[in-house]
């Protein structure tokens, strides 16, 4: 989300959300908006730094009221399937902002109740095809592993919705991944509680690494499954990406929400 005022994010929202549902092609999708690094916009109040220079902060009320304007672009676009709309943001600057681990615990705690939120605009407006949910694009190389992982924290204790995570398992080896993460750390950015994985694969060396990262979790935990992939324009071809990791990981990869492409 690019939009460096309220009545621009809510337009991009909507015609995103129109746009989506034009083209979806049945089935169970997920639209995952992202708005960019979770933020605490000013005390007690969260939101997210979006993707404009320098970023414009929107907090969670105005993040809302981009989502709903998603919400009643999907409706008006409709042809076919249901349709998950995901609040995301990234893990990027967590420290350098001055975010505390509380901070960042709050900031997945309330995306997931903003989440519930849209929800229950789409039960009460009548968008029975449409669903809710929150996540983020969490990397190893944007910032260290405790204070990343509040996010997870804080959605799964907010009990809502899963928490997608779309992000990367970076540098990932045997011996652990960049910026000091384990490969355990990585699998409970994208399996420990709410969270589940729509992992980057925008190399073939992307499936190598969250195999490792899904065979450490299995290991200690016994149960790790992939939601799909998440691809981007310029890298792998979306289905290339999602049958490369299928081939290392044979049965473990849905095919429902399936790809994510941020490919506009």
């Amino acid at each position: 989300m690019s939009a460096s005022t309220l009545s621009g994010l809510e337009s991009q929202a909507y015609n995103d959300g129109y746009a989506f549902a034009q083209n979806a092609p049945g089935g169970s999708r997920a639209l995952v908006l992202d708005f960019g690094e979770a933020s605490n916009v000013s005390d007690g109040v969260w939101g997210a730094c979006d993707f404009t220079d320098p970023c414009t902060l929107f907090s969670n009320p105005d993040i809302l009221e981009a989502l709903e304007h998603a919400a009643e672009g999907v409706h008006a676009g409709y042809t076919t399937g249901s349709t998950t709309i995901v609040y995301g943001v990234n893990n990027d600057n967590l420290t350098v902002r001055g975010m505390s681990d509380s901070d960042v615990y709050n900031a997945g705690y309330y995306q997931e109740i903003r989440a519930d939120d849209l929800y229950n605009y789409q039960q009460d407006n009548g968008y029975g095809q449409q669903g809710a949910a929150a996540g983020s694009d969490t990397e190893p190389s944007y910032d260290a592993h405790v204070i990343s992982n509040e996010l997870v924290k804080g959605a799964t204790a907010a009990e809502q919705s899963v928490y997608y995570d779309y992000g990367s398992a970076d540098g990932c080896a045997s011996d652990g991944c960049n910026n000091n993460w384990s490969l355990i750390n990585v699998g409970f950015a994208s399996y420990d509680g709410l969270a589940v994985p729509l992992p980057q694969i925008y190399y073939t060396s992307s499936a190598t690494e969250w195999t490792l990262v899904r065979n450490a979790w299995f290991s200690a935990n016994g149960s790790y499954q992939f939601w799909g992939i998440t691809s981007e324009a310029g890298m792998l071809n979306p289905q290339t990406a999602w049958n490369t990791l299928q081939s290392d990981d044979p049965g473990e990869v849905y095919t429902e929400p399936g790809i994510v492409c941020f490919c506009g």
